[in-house]
């Protein structure tokens, strides 16, 4: 079974891996895995997170865009491989500066959500979600991320799988500097 895992709103990542096993939480897993990930988006070279942490790491692009109305706010996320693991990594930096949390707070706490869908008949998990983080999430999506997914998996994966969505917590670092993240360090 593949396992995607979500790591939502401050920091997110998305990790596509082999299981045989139903999903459990696992600290290990979330510190030796997961907090690396997520400190990577953060970092203006992610290779170099990748690698201090992971064998046979590779990065395949780390996408920055234009996220919010004022055309002000960046934000960014990675695609890469972790061959040692099988896995298929899809990482989002979570918030960067004050002026960015304020403006996703006015958005989620005062704005109207948007429906969680890809188009108006085809729904991606249902719901709504914050107007903020849903155009953050799809000028992501849409600007590569869904491409280097697509050919990543069919690269990696043979498109028989299943795959499941799990939501642990939030990144407890987010207000470090870039590249100078514990889960960074070597």
């Amino acid at each position: 079974m593949r396992t995607i895992l979500l790591l939502g709103r401050i920091c997110s990542f998305i990790l596509v891996a082999s299981s045989s096993i139903a999903a459990t939480y696992s600290d290990n897993f979330a510190r030796t895995k997961m907090l690396p990930l997520s400190s990577a988006a953060y970092s203006t070279a992610p290779q170099n997170c990748l690698t201090n942490r992971f064998t046979s790491a590779v990065l395949r692009r780390q996408l920055t865009v234009k996220c919010d109305s004022s055309r002000i706010d960046e934000c960014s996320g990675f695609t890469a491989v972790l061959n040692a693991d099988k896995a298929i990594v899809i990482s989002f930096r979570g918030t960067d500066n004050f002026l960015q949390l304020i403006k996703e707070s006015d958005n989620t706490l005062f704005k109207s959500q948007a429906s969680w869908r890809r188009s108006a008949d085809a729904w991606i998990a249902g719901g709504k979600v914050s107007t903020y983080f849903n155009k953050a999430f799809m000028s992501l999506w849409n600007g590569g991320m869904k491409d280097d997914f697509n050919t990543l998996r069919s690269k990696y994966f043979d498109g028989s799988a299943s795959l499941n969505v799990r939501v642990p917590t939030r990144l407890p670092f987010a207000s470090l500097s870039r590249d100078r993240h514990p889960a960074c360090w070597s």
